[in-house]
This record gives structure tokens, C-alpha cells and sequence, in this order.
């Protein structure tokens, strides 16, 4: 591929990947004031967006919105309430537990984050500006992310709420501006400075930059394949808000997917498919790529029907089989893993079969959080256990049942995946049925189990609920 910049030079690569963000045709508007822009002061991109539908690739349109800026110097912190962070934070990856030794010697430097709220006289002013918000006024049929509102969509959708929160985040080290995370919005940077001086500790703040909405094209998802290579064109991958999701998480997984199968493109390797059992980054992908979107996706945990496993305490464990496909196998790293397995594994059956004797209860005392320090040491000195061993031992335990469930679940979810549904099916009947659940199942009208799957807005509780409605109808009838 040979691909052309803006100021003339020429590259070429056997492989390409687009992550274009909110630039590809973006167009930034708060107020009356409207600008083509990915982002405030950056241009956004129009010839990729034009190459690429002259190649066949559709496109759709979202837009989402993000909160004013503020000076930190302005803001009353005394009135504020601190969000305290993890003095402990819980690593995903096997690395860092081997490199840090022990959690004390890591004395990472990190930032206070304080929480305020909207309260009823900021509510009521904006409820009383509504008209003069474009994002309510003239964009209403351009979908933006539901579960992120504007702060104008949260009092219009929540009438009966009477506060909402707002959290007061710094943006890095080497600056005094706050992000005010829950103040998304599209109004005039006036009404935006009239809001804020109505939140308690922000009385006086100043805006550093306004909060505005963004609209973007995005590739219609189902042009991809669950490598996040075209379907079109070999060697060309998408990553991030370009296949309709966003959140720099969402992004970030879809990033790492993308570079590791180009670069296993460009070498003629197998490439790398999470799979949805083993996995968030699987379901996101499995869920954009098999339904499409219809609002920028997150990756919620409502969305994912093997969340209980998936756990950051087995992360490294259900990730070995990935390591192990890489082009470098680090071998080291990978014999470290399952040693560390192995040896958790042993230790639960030993303190299952009761052959620990340290105390005859201290089984039921690990499912019921009541163990002591003492016994706390007693298991870790036996078995030679550091903390994040320690840690897996007691989740496995104590939640034991809820893992069998949920392999139970697994189960039926695969047993009747070509269970009929009648045509004629009341769903208002069907109990534990989410309200959007029922409206995609009365619109679509699935006929199996498998169909109603891949439907677009439905959770994995909505099947469940539909599976023992219809098991019971069955036995009625």
C-alpha cells in the first residue's frame, strides 16, 4: 500500500492501520459556534474518509461530548469531598507483581480526585436553557453515547433525580486544569460558566476550555472480520472509535489487537482472535463486529455473560495462550505463570480435602471473610504464598459458587441456542426482561435463541430471561 500525507511525502507498508478517533470528518460545535475539527485546535480528516468510500467502505455518524476544563487555582477545595484512589492497586499483568516485590516499594506519586454535585437550582437553570443547546436542539438524530450522557440529556431523561454527580479530575502533573468528568455538554461557554458557578467548590472557577459535542464518521462495524482486518482489502486493520465504540480503554484493547495482526500479516502468521470466553477485549470485539452499533459502545460489564471469570486475579492466566501464539515466545515468562497456577491450584485442593489442619474451619472461615491475621500468615507461610497468590486462593474459594453457576449458565446458553420462539410471544410476560430487551425483541422478532443472540442491544440476562420464559411456556402448553 502506498499512502499519501498532506504535505506530499509517500510510504508504503505491506500492511495499514486506521485509528482515525473522532477526525474523520469531525465537526466540533458548542453554542452557536461550530467548527470543522477532531478535537478543539486540531484539523480533522476529510481525504480518508473520501479514499475509503471510494474504496466501498460505508459509513455512519455519531457524535459524544466532552466537559469544560477548569483552573484548579479556583476551585474552593476545602468544599469538596476527596475520591480516594487504591493504596493498593490490583495489577493485571504477571509482570508487575515480579518486578514490584511487594506493593509497599512501588510509592507511586498520584493525584486527589473530589467529587461535587449538580444540585436543584443549577437543574433548574438548566433545565430553563435546554432550547439553546444544539446537541438537544439540532442534532437529535445522531446517536451519542447512552450510558455517557450530556449533563442536558441526564435532567431531561432523570427529572425525578435531584442531584447529579460530578467528579473533579486533574489532567496531569504538568498542568492546573481539572476535568469536570459528568459536565458534558454542548451549551454556550456563557450558560457553561453560569452552571459551574452554581456547583459547590467551583463558585469561582474559571474555564480554561469549554466543553463541546463532536460528530465523526465511523465505519459501519460488519465490515470487519474479529482480527479487526478489513473484509474488503488484506492487510488493512481498524482500531478504536473508527469501529464505533468509544473510551480510551475500548480504544487501547483494539489498538493492541490491530498491531500484533499487522505485524502477524506482514510475517504470513496466524493471526490472533480473543476469544469471547476469554475475555472483555473478546466480547467488545465479538459484540461490535457480529451486531453492529446503533450509540457509541462501551464495554459495560452488564454486556459480558462470563464476567465472574473474568477477573484480574486470572488475567495472566487466561491471557497464556495468547502469549504463547506471539512471534518471541518468552518462555521464561510463561513457565513463571503456569508455575504460579500449578501451585494456587494445589494449594485449593489441599485446603479443600481439609489435609490443612492449621484450623478445622478455616475453609468456611475464608468463604465467610472472617479470617484472622494470624490464620492470614499461617496460609501464606505453609505454602510459601505472596499476596497476589494469596489473594486468587481466597476469590476461588469464596465465590466458588458463583462459579459453578455461572458454568451452568454457559451451559444452558449453549444447550438451547436453536430453542424456537413463538411468533406470537407476549414479551411483556417475559419476567427479568430489560425495557430494552423487550422493545429490540417486540421491533426485530427473533425466531431462535441464536437470532435473538445477535441482536443489537440485548445483554446476556435478556437471553437468560427469554430461555426460562419459553422452558416454562413449553411446559404449559
Amino acid at each position: 500500500y502506498l499512502v499519501t500525507l498532506s504535505d506530499g511525502s509517500v510510504y508504503e507498508s505491506k500492511s495499514l492501520i486506521f485509528a482515525t478517533g473522532t477526525f474523520l470528518r469531525g465537526v466540533i460545535f458548542w453554542g452557536n459556534y461550530e467548527e470543522n475539527a477532531g478535537r478543539q485546535g486540531e484539523i480533522n480528516s476529510i481525504k480518508i474518509a473520501e479514499t475509503l468510500e471510494s474504496f466501498g467502505y460505508k459509513f455512519g455518524k455519531f457524535r459524544t461530548e466532552t466537559s469544560p476544563r477548569v483552573d484548579s487555582k479556583t476551585i474552593n477545595f476545602k468544599k469538596l469531598k476527596i475520591q480516594g484512589y487504591d493504596i493498593e492497586p490490583k495489577w493485571f499483568s504477571f509482570d508487575n507483581e515480579y518486578k514490584s516485590k511487594n506493593i509497599s516499594s512501588i510509592n507511586k506519586e498520584q493525584q486527589e480526585i473530589y467529587i461535587t454535585y449538580i444540585e436543584k437550582d443549577c437543574i433548574e437553570y438548566i433545565l430553563k436553557n435546554l432550547n439553546k443547546s444544539p446537541g438537544i436542539k439540532k442534532r437529535k438524530d445522531i446517536n451519542n453515547p447512552r450510558y455517557c450522557p450530556s449533563i442536558e440529556d441526564k435532567v431531561l431523561k432523570f427529572p425525578d433525580k435531584k442531584r447529579h454527580i460530578i467528579f473533579i479530575q486533574p489532567e496531569g502533573f504538568e498542568t492546573k486544569e481539572m476535568y469536570l468528568h459528568g459536565l458534558f455538554t454542548t451549551f454556550s461557554e456563557e450558560i457553561q460558566e453560569k452552571i459551574i458557578h452554581r456547583i459547590k467548590g467551583l463558585e469561582n472557577a474559571i474555564i480554561t476550555r469549554p466543553g463541546y459535542g463532536v460528530e465523526y464518521n465511523y465505519l459501519l462495524p460488519n465490515q470487519i472480520k474479529l482480527t479487526l482486518e478489513s473484509r474488503l482489502h488484506k492487510g488493512i486493520f481498524f482500531a478504536g472509535q473508527i469501529n464505533g465504540t468509544t473510551g480510551y480503554e475500548e480504544a487501547a484493547a483494539q489498538g493492541i489487537v490491530a498491531g500484533i495482526n499487522a505485524s502477524f500479516y506482514v510475517k504470513g502468521k496466524k493471526q490472533l482472535v480473543i476469544n469471547r470466553a476469554d475475555g472483555y477485549l473478546g466480547v467488545l470485539i465479538d459484540d461490535i463486529v457480529s451486531k453492529g452499533v446503533i450509540e457509541p459502545y462501551r464495554m459495560l460489564t452488564s454486556r459480558n455473560e462470563f464476567r465472574i471469570l473474568h477477573r484480574h486475579d486470572n488475567a495472566d492466566c487466561r491471557m497464556i495462550k495468547y502469549l504463547k501464539q506471539l512471534n518471541n515466545k518468552p518462555l521464561k515468562l510463561i513457565s513463571l505463570i503456569e508455575q504460579k497456577y500449578n501451585k494456587i491450584y494445589s494449594v485449593l485442593e489441599n485446603i479443600k480435602s481439609s489435609k490443612f489442619y492449621l484450623n478445622k474451619n478455616t475453609l468456611e472461615d475464608i468463604r465467610q471473610d472472617r479470617l484472622s491475621p494470624i490464620q492470614i500468615n499461617q496460609i501464606k507461610n505453609n505454602f510459601n504464598l505472596n499476596d497476589y497468590e494469596f489473594e486468587s486462593i481466597v476469590i476461588n474459594l469464596k465465590y466458588e459458587i458463583y462459579f459453578k453457576r455461572e458454568e451452568e449458565r454457559l451451559k444452558l446458553f449453549e444447550e438451547n441456542e436453536f430453542l424456537e420462539i413463538p411468533m406470537d410471544i407476549d414479551y411483556s410476560k417475559v419476567k427479568n426482561l430489560s425495557l430494552e430487551g423487550r422493545s429490540v425483541f417486540e421491533k426485530e422478532k427473533p425466531l431462535t435463541i441464536n437470532q435473538a443472540k445477535s441482536l443489537t442491544g440485548i445483554k446476556p440476562f435478556d437471553i437468560l430471561a427469554l430461555i426460562s420464559y419459553l422452558k416454562l411456556f413449553h411446559v404449559k402448553h
